[in-house]
């Protein structure tokens, strides 16, 4: 092999290496509101975050959830996630809004945390 060829293959593996490390990208990859199964209990708020890389490593996810009036009618706390390669985690929040419905859930996943 040629001394050249040799430097190009070395800089394609690091390169390759450099993009397993560059962490997750995470993406939001479904969101559901559940309603309460009894009247006085927490609506459930499901949400599953996909890993779109090669990378791992700790994502913050956060959500916000707004009445038909636009008010906000709840916010959810920050939840740290750790995701694999490409990886899809499912979580499970309980929230109490505080205005009535209907909801619009947003739903954001971030890197780094």
């Amino acid at each position: 092999m040629s001394a050249r060829r040799a430097i190009l293959l070395a800089a394609a593996l690091a390169l390759l290496a450099l993009a397993a490390c560059g962490g997750p990208r995470p993406l939001v990859d479904g969101v559901e509101l559940r309603p309460p199964a009894q009247e006085g209990q927490p609506y459930l708020l499901v949400v599953a975050v996909k890993n779109a890389s090669g990378g791992e490593g700790q994502v913050t996810v956060s959500a916000r959830i707004t009445g038909g009036n636009g008010q906000v009618a709840a916010s959810v706390e920050e939840h740290t996630v750790s995701l694999d390669p490409h990886e899809l985690e499912r979580l499970t929040i309980e929230v109490q809004p505080a205005a009535p419905g209907p909801y619009h859930v947003k739903v954001t996943a971030s890197y780094p945390p």
